[in-house]
Protein backbone atom coordinates (compact mmCIF):
# COMPACT_ATOMS: atom_id res chain seq x y z
CA UNK A 1 0.00 0.00 0.00
CA UNK A 2 1.72 3.45 -0.97
CA UNK A 3 2.06 6.13 1.43
CA UNK A 4 0.99 9.80 1.24
CA UNK A 5 3.22 11.94 1.45
CA UNK A 6 2.22 13.57 4.88
CA UNK A 7 2.23 9.67 6.66
CA UNK A 8 5.37 9.28 4.84
CA UNK A 9 7.17 12.32 6.74
CA UNK A 10 5.23 10.77 9.81
CA UNK A 11 6.90 7.33 9.31
CA UNK A 12 10.12 9.69 9.43
CA UNK A 13 9.70 11.71 12.30
CA UNK A 14 8.55 8.50 14.86
CA UNK A 15 11.89 6.84 13.59
CA UNK A 16 13.17 9.80 14.58
CA UNK A 17 14.21 11.70 11.48
CA UNK A 18 13.46 15.52 10.85
CA UNK A 19 10.67 15.70 8.41
CA UNK A 20 11.98 18.74 6.64
CA UNK A 21 15.84 17.31 5.77
CA UNK A 22 15.24 13.44 7.00
CA UNK A 23 18.39 13.10 8.77
CA UNK A 24 18.38 12.15 12.31
CA UNK A 25 17.37 14.48 15.05
CA UNK A 26 20.53 13.54 16.51
CA UNK A 27 22.75 15.50 13.98
CA UNK A 28 25.31 16.91 15.66
CA UNK A 29 24.97 20.84 15.69
CA UNK A 30 21.84 21.51 14.22
CA UNK A 31 19.70 21.47 17.23
CA UNK A 32 16.34 19.87 18.07
CA UNK A 33 13.28 22.02 18.24
CA UNK A 34 9.50 20.96 19.76
CA UNK A 35 6.57 22.58 18.30
CA UNK A 36 3.58 23.10 20.67
CA UNK A 37 1.74 19.86 18.85
CA UNK A 38 4.68 18.07 20.06
CA UNK A 39 6.55 17.09 16.65
CA UNK A 40 10.27 17.76 16.87
CA UNK A 41 11.90 19.06 14.11
CA UNK A 42 15.77 20.16 13.60
CA UNK A 43 16.27 23.74 14.72
CA UNK A 44 18.44 24.61 12.06
CA UNK A 45 15.55 23.56 9.80
CA UNK A 46 13.00 25.44 11.32
CA UNK A 47 14.97 28.57 10.92
CA UNK A 48 15.90 27.94 7.16
CA UNK A 49 12.21 27.14 6.76
CA UNK A 50 11.03 30.30 7.89
CA UNK A 51 13.91 32.48 6.13
CA UNK A 52 12.22 31.04 2.94
CA UNK A 53 8.52 32.30 3.78
CA UNK A 54 6.95 28.27 4.60
CA UNK A 55 3.47 28.76 5.68
CA UNK A 56 3.79 28.79 8.90
CA UNK A 57 2.12 25.64 9.98
CA UNK A 58 3.74 21.97 11.20
CA UNK A 59 4.84 19.89 8.74
CA UNK A 60 3.41 16.71 10.07
CA UNK A 61 -0.05 17.57 11.33
CA UNK A 62 -0.21 21.41 9.36
CA UNK A 63 -1.39 22.95 13.01
CA UNK A 64 -0.51 26.44 12.84
CA UNK A 65 2.11 27.60 15.27
CA UNK A 66 3.66 31.54 16.08
CA UNK A 67 6.93 29.65 16.36
CA UNK A 68 7.03 28.67 12.73
CA UNK A 69 5.95 32.42 11.67
CA UNK A 70 7.73 33.58 8.58
CA UNK A 71 10.16 36.15 8.27
CA UNK A 72 8.01 37.87 5.54
CA UNK A 73 5.19 37.25 8.20
CA UNK A 74 6.51 39.25 11.03
CA UNK A 75 7.94 42.11 9.25
CA UNK A 76 4.48 42.57 7.35
CA UNK A 77 3.44 42.46 10.92
CA UNK A 78 5.61 44.76 12.57
CA UNK A 79 4.82 47.31 9.85
CA UNK A 80 1.29 47.27 10.54
CA UNK A 81 2.20 47.95 14.63
CA UNK A 82 4.24 50.74 13.15
CA UNK A 83 1.10 52.13 11.41
CA UNK A 84 -0.88 52.08 14.30
CA UNK A 85 2.29 53.63 16.85
CA UNK A 86 2.48 50.35 19.00
CA UNK A 87 6.60 51.10 18.43
CA UNK A 88 7.73 48.26 21.46
CA UNK A 89 5.70 45.27 19.57
CA UNK A 90 6.83 46.62 16.31
CA UNK A 91 10.49 46.95 17.41
CA UNK A 92 10.29 43.16 19.04
CA UNK A 93 8.71 41.80 15.65
CA UNK A 94 11.62 42.98 13.81
CA UNK A 95 13.96 41.85 16.68
CA UNK A 96 12.54 38.50 15.81
CA UNK A 97 13.13 38.78 12.01
CA UNK A 98 16.88 40.40 12.21
CA UNK A 99 17.24 36.98 14.95
CA UNK A 100 15.88 33.99 12.49
CA UNK A 101 17.54 35.87 9.33
CA UNK A 102 20.61 38.64 10.03
CA UNK A 103 21.04 38.68 6.34
CA UNK A 104 17.45 40.14 5.34
CA UNK A 105 18.36 43.62 4.51
CA UNK A 106 14.93 45.51 5.06
CA UNK A 107 14.59 43.96 8.91
CA UNK A 108 18.27 45.17 9.28
CA UNK A 109 17.34 48.68 7.81
CA UNK A 110 14.08 49.06 9.98
CA UNK A 111 15.75 47.84 12.81
CA UNK A 112 18.16 50.94 12.61
CA UNK A 113 15.70 53.30 11.93
CA UNK A 114 13.91 52.46 15.51
CA UNK A 115 17.63 53.20 17.44
CA UNK A 116 18.31 55.98 15.79
CA UNK A 117 14.46 57.71 16.09
CA UNK A 118 14.22 55.89 19.99
CA UNK A 119 10.78 54.10 18.67
CA UNK A 120 10.10 51.47 21.03
CA UNK A 121 14.15 51.24 22.42
CA UNK A 122 16.17 53.31 23.81
CA UNK A 123 17.72 55.75 21.70
CA UNK A 124 21.22 54.63 20.26
CA UNK A 125 22.96 56.32 16.91
CA UNK A 126 25.77 54.23 17.54
CA UNK A 127 23.62 51.15 17.41
CA UNK A 128 21.69 52.29 14.87
CA UNK A 129 25.15 53.26 12.09
CA UNK A 130 25.94 49.08 12.63
CA UNK A 131 22.48 47.82 11.48
CA UNK A 132 22.71 50.58 8.74
CA UNK A 133 26.20 48.94 7.62
CA UNK A 134 24.98 46.03 7.52
CA UNK A 135 21.90 46.36 5.48
CA UNK A 136 23.87 48.45 2.92
CA UNK A 137 26.58 45.50 2.41
CA UNK A 138 23.97 43.05 2.87
CA UNK A 139 22.12 44.57 0.27
CA UNK A 140 24.48 45.80 -2.10
CA UNK A 141 23.55 49.50 -1.18
CA UNK A 142 20.32 49.24 -2.28
CA UNK A 143 19.05 49.36 1.58
CA UNK A 144 19.58 51.82 4.01
CA UNK A 145 22.28 53.40 2.26
CA UNK A 146 20.49 56.87 2.27
CA UNK A 147 19.98 56.66 6.06
CA UNK A 148 23.55 55.33 6.68
CA UNK A 149 24.59 59.12 4.43
CA UNK A 150 22.42 61.02 6.56
CA UNK A 151 24.08 59.67 9.56
CA UNK A 152 27.60 60.26 8.08
CA UNK A 153 26.43 63.86 6.90
CA UNK A 154 25.63 64.47 11.01
CA UNK A 155 29.07 63.67 11.98
CA UNK A 156 31.35 65.42 9.01
CA UNK A 157 31.92 62.84 7.17
CA UNK A 158 30.11 63.79 4.00
CA UNK A 159 33.07 62.29 1.48
CA UNK A 160 32.31 59.38 1.86
CA UNK A 161 28.31 59.39 2.15
CA UNK A 162 28.57 61.10 -1.38
CA UNK A 163 30.73 57.66 -2.51
CA UNK A 164 28.35 55.80 -0.92
CA UNK A 165 25.13 57.47 -2.69
CA UNK A 166 26.79 57.98 -5.90
CA UNK A 167 27.65 54.19 -6.30
CA UNK A 168 24.13 53.18 -5.28
CA UNK A 169 23.05 55.30 -7.46
CA UNK A 170 25.44 53.97 -10.45
CA UNK A 171 23.43 50.16 -9.19
CA UNK A 172 20.12 51.21 -10.21
CA UNK A 173 19.07 52.36 -6.71
CA UNK A 174 16.61 55.12 -7.51
CA UNK A 175 15.47 55.67 -3.98
CA UNK A 176 18.99 57.50 -3.15
CA UNK A 177 18.02 60.16 -5.51
CA UNK A 178 16.71 62.64 -2.64
CA UNK A 179 19.75 62.49 -0.06
CA UNK A 180 22.24 62.45 -3.23
CA UNK A 181 20.29 65.53 -4.35
CA UNK A 182 20.72 67.17 -0.66
CA UNK A 183 24.32 66.19 -0.48
CA UNK A 184 24.72 68.27 -3.74
CA UNK A 185 22.60 70.66 -2.58
CA UNK A 186 24.90 72.00 0.43
CA UNK A 187 27.90 71.55 -2.16
CA UNK A 188 26.04 74.10 -3.97
CA UNK A 189 25.86 72.27 -6.70
CA UNK A 190 22.30 73.59 -7.80
CA UNK A 191 21.81 71.71 -11.17
CA UNK A 192 22.67 68.40 -10.38
CA UNK A 193 20.51 68.73 -6.86
CA UNK A 194 17.86 70.48 -9.32
CA UNK A 195 18.13 67.10 -11.44
CA UNK A 196 17.75 64.59 -8.89
CA UNK A 197 15.15 66.35 -7.19
CA UNK A 198 13.26 66.20 -10.09
CA UNK A 199 13.71 62.64 -10.20
CA UNK A 200 13.23 61.76 -6.50
CA UNK A 201 9.49 64.29 -6.74
CA UNK A 202 8.62 62.45 -9.68
CA UNK A 203 8.94 58.68 -7.84
CA UNK A 204 6.19 60.28 -5.19
CA UNK A 205 9.13 62.15 -2.59
CA UNK A 206 7.12 64.87 -0.66
CA UNK A 207 10.25 66.16 0.43
CA UNK A 208 11.77 66.64 -2.52
CA UNK A 209 9.13 68.75 -3.64
CA UNK A 210 10.05 71.42 -0.88
CA UNK A 211 13.67 71.08 -1.28
CA UNK A 212 13.50 71.84 -4.84
CA UNK A 213 11.52 74.33 -3.85
CA UNK A 214 14.39 75.73 -1.52
CA UNK A 215 16.53 76.03 -4.66
CA UNK A 216 14.26 77.66 -6.93
CA UNK A 217 13.56 80.58 -4.40
CA UNK A 218 17.36 80.61 -4.21
CA UNK A 219 17.74 81.39 -7.97
CA UNK A 220 14.61 83.86 -7.72
CA UNK A 221 12.65 81.67 -9.30
CA UNK A 222 9.85 82.44 -7.30
CA UNK A 223 6.27 80.99 -9.29
CA UNK A 224 8.11 77.87 -9.92
CA UNK A 225 9.00 77.38 -5.89
CA UNK A 226 5.91 78.39 -4.88
CA UNK A 227 4.58 75.72 -7.15
CA UNK A 228 6.96 73.12 -5.65
CA UNK A 229 6.06 73.93 -2.26
CA UNK A 230 2.06 73.36 -3.18
CA UNK A 231 2.93 70.49 -4.25
CA UNK A 232 4.54 69.15 -1.17
CA UNK A 233 2.23 71.27 1.12
CA UNK A 234 -0.90 68.85 -0.66
CA UNK A 235 1.23 65.94 -0.12
CA UNK A 236 0.68 66.64 3.69
CA UNK A 237 4.29 68.41 4.34
CA UNK A 238 4.19 70.93 6.89
CA UNK A 239 7.72 72.52 6.67
CA UNK A 240 6.44 73.33 2.66
CA UNK A 241 3.82 75.24 4.91
CA UNK A 242 5.49 77.49 6.51
CA UNK A 243 8.07 77.81 3.33
CA UNK A 244 5.29 78.84 1.17
CA UNK A 245 3.81 81.34 4.23
CA UNK A 246 7.37 82.90 4.03
CA UNK A 247 7.12 83.79 0.21
CA UNK A 248 3.77 85.08 0.75
CA UNK A 249 4.93 87.53 3.63
CA UNK A 250 8.10 88.61 1.42
CA UNK A 251 5.74 89.53 -1.36
CA UNK A 252 3.52 91.43 0.91
CA UNK A 253 0.68 89.33 0.24
CA UNK A 254 -0.44 89.05 4.02
CA UNK A 255 -3.85 87.89 3.05
CA UNK A 256 -2.69 84.61 1.07
CA UNK A 257 0.35 84.72 4.07
CA UNK A 258 -2.22 84.94 7.39
CA UNK A 259 -4.64 81.78 5.38
CA UNK A 260 -1.88 79.37 4.80
CA UNK A 261 -0.78 79.76 8.67
CA UNK A 262 -4.03 80.03 10.12
CA UNK A 263 -5.01 77.08 8.13
CA UNK A 264 -2.59 74.86 9.99
CA UNK A 265 -2.55 76.12 13.68
CA UNK A 266 -3.90 73.54 14.87
CA UNK A 267 -1.37 70.86 14.11
CA UNK A 268 0.08 70.68 17.24
CA UNK A 269 3.68 68.16 15.82
CA UNK A 270 4.28 71.53 13.59
CA UNK A 271 4.07 74.72 15.14
CA UNK A 272 6.35 77.07 12.91
CA UNK A 273 3.32 78.34 11.14
CA UNK A 274 1.85 79.53 14.64
CA UNK A 275 4.94 81.22 15.52
CA UNK A 276 5.36 82.79 12.13
CA UNK A 277 1.98 84.01 11.82
CA UNK A 278 2.39 85.37 15.23
CA UNK A 279 5.57 87.26 13.81
CA UNK A 280 3.65 88.69 10.66
CA UNK A 281 1.21 90.24 13.29
CA UNK A 282 4.26 91.92 14.79
CA UNK A 283 5.37 93.48 11.38
CA UNK A 284 1.52 94.73 10.66
CA UNK A 285 1.94 96.14 14.30
CA UNK A 286 -1.01 93.91 15.45
CA UNK A 287 0.63 93.55 18.96
CA UNK A 288 -1.77 91.82 21.03
CA UNK A 289 -2.88 89.43 18.01
CA UNK A 290 0.66 88.45 17.67
CA UNK A 291 0.52 87.73 21.67
CA UNK A 292 -2.58 86.07 21.57
CA UNK A 293 -1.32 83.63 18.82
CA UNK A 294 1.92 83.44 20.96
CA UNK A 295 0.20 82.82 24.00
CA UNK A 296 -1.67 79.62 21.69
CA UNK A 297 1.64 77.97 20.58
CA UNK A 298 3.39 78.50 24.07
CA UNK A 299 0.33 76.41 25.37
CA UNK A 300 1.35 73.98 23.31
CA UNK A 301 4.68 73.48 24.52
CA UNK A 302 6.62 76.06 21.93
CA UNK A 303 9.78 76.84 23.29
CA UNK A 304 10.18 79.32 19.99
CA UNK A 305 6.68 81.10 21.62
CA UNK A 306 7.64 81.30 24.82
CA UNK A 307 11.32 83.09 23.95
CA UNK A 308 9.28 85.52 21.46
CA UNK A 309 6.80 86.50 24.19
CA UNK A 310 9.88 86.87 26.86
CA UNK A 311 11.40 89.19 23.95
CA UNK A 312 8.36 91.26 23.68
CA UNK A 313 7.48 91.50 27.60
CA UNK A 314 11.24 92.79 27.57
CA UNK A 315 11.18 95.76 25.14
CA UNK A 316 7.86 96.90 26.91
CA UNK A 317 10.29 96.80 30.33
CA UNK A 318 8.41 94.11 32.00
CA UNK A 319 11.43 92.22 33.18
CA UNK A 320 9.86 90.03 35.92
CA UNK A 321 7.38 88.37 33.03
CA UNK A 322 10.02 88.50 30.91
CA UNK A 323 12.45 86.62 32.87
CA UNK A 324 10.08 83.84 33.67
CA UNK A 325 9.32 83.47 30.07
CA UNK A 326 13.31 83.33 29.11
CA UNK A 327 13.04 81.02 32.02
CA UNK A 328 10.43 78.63 30.53
CA UNK A 329 11.85 78.55 27.32
CA UNK A 330 15.23 77.78 28.37
CA UNK A 331 14.01 74.86 29.97
CA UNK A 332 12.12 73.70 26.76
CA UNK A 333 15.65 73.38 25.30
CA UNK A 334 15.59 77.20 23.01
CA UNK A 335 19.37 77.59 22.47
CA UNK A 336 19.55 81.68 23.14
CA UNK A 337 16.95 81.81 25.98
CA UNK A 338 19.80 81.21 29.13
CA UNK A 339 22.25 84.24 27.87
CA UNK A 340 18.89 86.48 27.66
CA UNK A 341 18.01 85.23 31.06
CA UNK A 342 21.32 85.85 32.03
CA UNK A 343 20.73 89.42 31.67
CA UNK A 344 17.32 89.91 32.45
CA UNK A 345 18.65 88.83 36.18
CA UNK A 346 21.71 91.47 36.23
CA UNK A 347 19.20 94.02 35.39
CA UNK A 348 17.14 93.15 37.95
CA UNK A 349 20.61 93.13 40.37
CA UNK A 350 20.42 89.26 40.60
CA UNK A 351 24.24 88.78 39.47
CA UNK A 352 24.29 85.32 41.45
CA UNK A 353 21.71 84.03 39.52
CA UNK A 354 23.29 85.37 36.08
CA UNK A 355 26.40 83.94 37.11
CA UNK A 356 24.82 80.70 37.53
CA UNK A 357 23.53 80.50 34.47
CA UNK A 358 26.39 81.42 32.52
CA UNK A 359 28.33 78.46 34.09
CA UNK A 360 25.80 76.29 33.56
CA UNK A 361 25.57 77.20 29.88
CA UNK A 362 29.57 77.27 29.74
CA UNK A 363 29.53 73.33 30.84
CA UNK A 364 27.47 72.51 27.91
CA UNK A 365 30.12 74.03 25.53
CA UNK A 366 28.66 77.12 24.86
CA UNK A 367 31.52 79.77 24.49
CA UNK A 368 29.75 83.14 24.28
CA UNK A 369 28.50 82.00 27.94
CA UNK A 370 32.67 81.85 28.81
CA UNK A 371 32.51 85.45 27.26
CA UNK A 372 30.01 87.17 29.16
CA UNK A 373 31.15 85.45 32.62
CA UNK A 374 34.53 87.15 31.66
CA UNK A 375 32.43 90.21 31.05
CA UNK A 376 30.77 90.26 34.47
CA UNK A 377 33.93 89.94 36.16
CA UNK A 378 35.14 92.92 35.11
CA UNK A 379 36.27 95.51 36.98
CA UNK A 380 33.70 98.40 37.31
CA UNK A 381 30.94 96.10 35.05
CA UNK A 382 28.19 96.85 38.23
CA UNK A 383 27.72 100.17 36.76
CA UNK A 384 24.37 100.64 34.21
CA UNK A 385 26.42 101.82 31.10
CA UNK A 386 28.11 97.70 31.43
CA UNK A 387 24.55 96.77 31.60
CA UNK A 388 23.73 98.04 28.52
CA UNK A 389 26.97 97.22 26.50
CA UNK A 390 26.20 93.16 27.83
CA UNK A 391 22.71 93.81 26.77
CA UNK A 392 24.24 94.97 23.41
CA UNK A 393 26.71 92.12 23.05
CA UNK A 394 23.67 89.48 23.33
CA UNK A 395 21.29 91.50 21.21
CA UNK A 396 18.01 91.30 22.60
CA UNK A 397 16.16 91.04 19.62
CA UNK A 398 13.30 93.96 18.92
CA UNK A 399 9.69 93.08 18.11
CA UNK A 400 9.20 91.72 15.01
CA UNK A 401 12.31 89.72 14.59
CA UNK A 402 11.87 85.98 13.73
CA UNK A 403 14.10 83.55 16.10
Amino acid sequence: MELSAPALLEDEASSGACCICLNSLEKPGWGRQTLPCGHVLHEHCVTAMRRRGASGCCPLCREAHTDLAPVQVLIDAALAHGQLRSFEKCFRLLSQAHDIDPSNAFATGALGQMYEDGGGVSKDVARAQELFEEAHHDSDGMVATGDLANLLCEQGHQRRAQELCEEAWRKGNTDIALCLADIYKDQGKEEQAVQLYRQAASSGSVEAWNNLGIIYKIQGRRIEAKHCYQQAWQAGDMKAVFNLGILYHEDEDWSAAQTITRRHTAWAWWRRPTVNLASIFQEQGAEGKAQEVFEEARSRGDEDASFSLACMFMNRGNACAARELFDEARHRGHKEAAVKLAIVCVEQGDMHAARAILVEKRGMGNADAEEYLNFLSSPGFADELSTRLLCVLVEVKPPGCRH
